[in-house]
C-alpha cells in the first residue's frame, strides 16, 4: 500500500549549529514553481486546473496549521506543481512560524502579500472562525460542505457584522479601499513593477 504523498514540503533531516539550523529537505522531480508553471500556460490556466492547485494549496496551509505552523508566505513562488501529475507542494517555510491565538506583532513574509490590517494597526491574527469557514467548505463529501446560505451564517461572517451595519455601503467600500491602499503598498508594488521590467 502506498503511503498518501504530504502536500508540504517534507524535512528528511536537521542539524542545529547553535546560530542557524540546516535542514534537508525533500526534492520533488519534475517540478516548477506556481508562478514559473503559470507563465509556461500563456499566463493562465483554466478554471478546472485552477480547482486542482487550490485545493492542494489549502489542503497543504491546512495541514501546516494542523501541525501548529503557520507558513506566513503563501505565494505562487512557494507552490510546487509536478508538471506530469499536477501534485502541489507547498515550499520555503523560512518565514514561518507557530501558530498562535494571540495576534502576530511581526510579519515575515512577502510584504506585496501583507495582511492589510498589519500595515495600517501594526498587528494580525488568524481568526479561528475563518479556518472553520474554510475547512467546511472543503470536506471531501459533497454533503458534509456548507451550502451558500449555511456559510453566509457562519460565525465567521457575524465577527465584524455590527462595524458593517454602522456604515452606509460606500463607505464601507471607501474603508476598505484605504485599508489596503496605503504609501507603503504602493511603494511595494511600484519596486515589484521596476523588478520586473
Amino acid at each position: 500500500m502506498k503511503a498518501q504523498s504530504s502536500p508540504d514540503i517534507q524535512l528528511m533531516d536537521w542539524k542545529d549549529l547553535g546560530e542557524y539550523y540546516i535542514m534537508i529537505l525533500e526534492r520533488p522531480i519534475r517540478c516548477e514553481d506556481l508562478f514559473d508553471f503559470v507563465q509556461h500556460h500563456e499566463g493562465r490556466i483554466d478554471e478546472d486546473l485552477a480547482r486542482v492547485v487550490m485545493r492542494q494549496a489549502t489542503q497543504a496551509a491546512y495541514m501546516s496549521c494542523q501541525r501548529g505552523v503557520l507558513h506566513q508566505d503563501i505565494k505562487k513562488e512557494n507552490l510546487l506543481i509536478n508538471k506530469d501529475t499536477l501534485e502541489v507542494k507547498l515550499i520555503d517555510f523560512g518565514c514561518g512560524d507557530l501558530l498562535q491565538s494571540a495576534s502576530y506583532a511581526t510579519f515575515m513574509g512577502t510584504q506585496m502579500y501583507c495582511p492589510p490590517e498589519f500595515i495600517s494597526e501594526g498587528n494580525w491574527i488568524v481568526i479561528r472562525e475563518c479556518c472553520q469557514l474554510i475547512c467546511s467548505c472543503l470536506q471531501r463529501e459533497p454533503t458534509e460542505r456548507l451550502d451558500l446560505g449555511m456559510i453566509l451564517q457562519h460565525d465567521w461572517f457575524k465577527l465584524r457584522a455590527q462595524i458593517w451595519q454602522k456604515l452606509q455601503p460606500a463607505q464601507g467600500f471607501v474603508m476598505y479601499r484605504q485599508h489596503i491602499v496605503t504609501q507603503s503598498t504602493i511603494s511595494i508594488l511600484a519596486n515589484s513593477v521596476k523588478r520586473k521590467i
